[in-house]
């Protein structure tokens, strides 16, 4: 084989690699969003009073979760690649 032939073999193999480690990564971080928006969307639920300060709002809280599921759904069926790609 020449050399051209085997440098472009060897970039496609880092090419699909380094795309596997990208789907395997937004995988993993959409899965970590769910699961957290889930737990929150818990504590919401089943809790009396969380606080009284802005972030302990239950408004926030619901905002909060909204965009976590959100973001983890873009990730997932990596709907925006370029906005994605921020969050790497």
């Amino acid at each position: 084989m020449s050399a051209t032939l085997e440098t472009t073999l060897l970039e496609q193999r880092l090419f699909i690699h380094h795309r596997f480690g990208w789907i395997v990564v937004r995988s993993l971080i959409a899965t970590v969003l769910f699961i957290a928006a889930g737990l929150k969307a818990y504590q919401l639920a089943t809790s009396p009073d969380l606080g009284n300060s802005i972030f302990e709002a239950r408004w926030f809280q619901t905002l909060l979760v909204e965009g976590e599921i959100n973001l983890a759904l873009i990730l997932f069926f990596n709907v925006i690649p370029k906005i994605s790609w921020l969050t790497k």
